[in-house]
């Protein structure tokens, strides 16, 4: 019951941060129109992607940083710590003036706002994920990180809804000049939330062991890379993949999407987010299921079969997207979704079991912030860039070139499901 709970609290902090991504996702039209009102459309979205990959860059000192304090000092401080900081780049960006009364401060706040939350961000996913394993039994770990995914996957479905529902409350006008600011005001006070939450959750047996023993390093990111580069190098191989297909299905496609039905007035941006929302509820029921059948078969043949599958999909998603019938692409979507959470249990489950409590967070926060920064982070821009530059199907040969230095690192990915770094003292 108590690994339960501390899966259950402890996921609020992973559905925090995914809330706060959607929503500056899905926000990416309104925000392009209140901060760089003086670009054009083109322009005003490649800036907000520009600041989305920046704000990436900072994760890995972030990561560096707070992993260290979490294999010093424990994983529950951390990831307090981490909360507390991202609420205060939330509530700055729900009140910033935009260009027009501030011009270019605002867009220059802005981006201090974003690169503060992805410091905060490059320990706050990966200390939580660290937790909730170091919670589960061997038996069903997998189960307990895919509520995990589920939260991950809730707090973008949250952060649609938010947006949706505020433009209830105004005119298309009123939504654009402030009413958009709402769904942040919202991410404020769910980041208060979850800090009060964290208060009762429980500090992980496998650090507090280690803390006994003495065994705790002084400086654990250096262990990690002396030790365990390899396995580093395979977490970033395989968070690349999941990174870049969630951020070319979720946040590209989905914008590509409105620019250009906001070009031929098919469809409003709020009916295509809404929709587009729907999309993600298959995404959050399903990783339960997944879990349970990860702890039984393994994590490696569900990492080759969602690999699989999510290449051959992806060409007909990209077909699908560049049609404009807004039922064709909800569905084309959900689908790419469920198949990505299908390699984000299998995955996530590998990443906390291969390396030892000593620098678990520290390598697992570096190699996940690499693989965020230089691959998936930079996914929304580079796609734009190709799509502009050399036509609408040209971002999917990125995705490929990724796709296939994956497949290979499957074939040479260890079992974990009974052979793990996890010390066995809950068994002793």
């Amino acid at each position: 019951m108590n690994n339960l709970k501390n899966t259950f609290i402890v996921s609020t902090a992973l559905m925090l941060e995914w809330l706060e991504f959607g929503m500056y996702g899905y926000a990416g039209v309104y925000l392009s129109k209140t901060f760089f009102s003086h670009s054009t459309i083109t322009q005003g979205y490649f800036f907000v992607f520009a600041i989305f990959a920046i704000s990436y860059f900072m994760r890995p000192i972030g990561g560096v940083i707070i992993s260290h304090f979490s294999d010093k000092y424990g994983r529950l401080r951390a990831i307090k710590g981490c909360v507390a900081l991202m609420s205060i780049p939330l509530l700055v960006i729900a009140i910033l003036p935009g260009y027009n009364d501030w011009g270019s401060i605002s867009c220059f706040v802005l981006l201090f706002a974003r690169m503060l939350q992805g410091f905060s961000l490059g320990g706050q996913i990966t200390g939580a994920l660290v937790l909730i394993s170091e919670s589960a039994l061997p038996e069903n770990r997998s189960l307990l990180v895919s509520f995990a995914v589920s939260a991950q996957q809730l707090g973008v479905c949250l952060a649609g809804f938010m947006i949706s529902f505020s433009s209830l409350f105004f005119t298309a006008h009123n939504f654009q000049s402030y009413g958009w600011r709402l769904g942040f005001i919202l991410c404020f006070i769910t980041a208060i939330v979850s800090y009060k939450l964290l208060n009762q959750a429980i500090e992980s047996i496998y650090f507090k062991n280690i803390e006994n023993k003495n065994k705790i390093l002084d400086y654990p990111v250096l262990g990690c890379l002396k030790k365990d580069y390899l396995g580093m190098l395979r977490v970033i191989i395989l968070l690349a993949f999941a990174g870049v297909t969630y951020f070319m299905v979720s946040v590209y496609m989905m914008n590509h999407f409105i620019v250009i039905n906001d070009i031929k007035q098919k469809y409003t941006p709020i009916s295509i987010i809404f929709m587009t929302t729907l999309a993600t509820i298959p995404a959050i029921i399903l990783p339960p299921f997944i879990g349970s059948l990860c702890d039984k078969i393994g994590r490696k043949p569900l990492l080759f079969l969602s690999t699989t599958l999510i290449t051959i999909a992806m060409p007909f998603f990209f077909y699908i997207s560049n049609e404009h019938n807004l039922l064709s692409f909800i569905i084309s979507t959900s689908i790419m979704l469920s198949l990505n959470v299908i390699f984000m249990v299998a995955s996530q489950t590998y990443f906390t079991e291969i390396f030892p409590t000593k620098y678990r967070h520290s390598a697992l926060a570096l190699s996940c912030n690499v693989a965020q920064a230089f691959f998936a982070g930079i996914t929304p821009i580079l796609s734009f860039y190709l799509s502009n530059r050399f036509g609408d199907f040209a971002p999917s040969y990125y995705f490929y070139i990724i796709a296939m230095i994956t497949f290979l690192t499957c074939f040479f990915l260890v079992e974990t499901k009974t052979e793990n770094a996890f010390e066995t003292i809950l068994v002793k």
